[in-house]
């Protein structure tokens, strides 16, 4: 729900933890050092992830145009999709975003 802010009459959530306009605290945070961590720790986890995928992509490339130095981008696209679509369906973590 929108509120007031009572020191710069700027709408605001009443559960942001300030105001955006002047700072002021609006509601208390609903979170402590060690969830906050936790979720940073998540976020790293997912960017990690998404670095050796993003490796085992262009290693995927590289070896597609080495075996077919002519074919088409498309093939190489498709054959490349099909593989991170198994790499990714085969990590647990990922199973609730599978095609499969």
């Amino acid at each position: 729900m929108l509120i007031t802010c009572p020191d710069c009459a700027r709408q605001v959530s009443d559960v942001a933890p300030i105001c955006l306009g002047c700072g002021r605290p609006i509601a208390e945070a609903n979170y402590s050092p060690v969830t906050a961590n936790a979720a940073a720790m998540e976020v790293l986890d997912i960017l990690n992830t998404i670095g050796r995928m993003s490796i085992f992509a262009s290693k995927l490339i590289a070896e597609r145009i080495e075996k077919e130095p002519f074919a088409p981008a498309e093939h190489i696209a498709q054959a490349v999709r099909q593989a991170m679509v198994g790499s990714v369906c085969s990590n647990t973590k990922f199973t609730s975003v599978c095609p499969l």
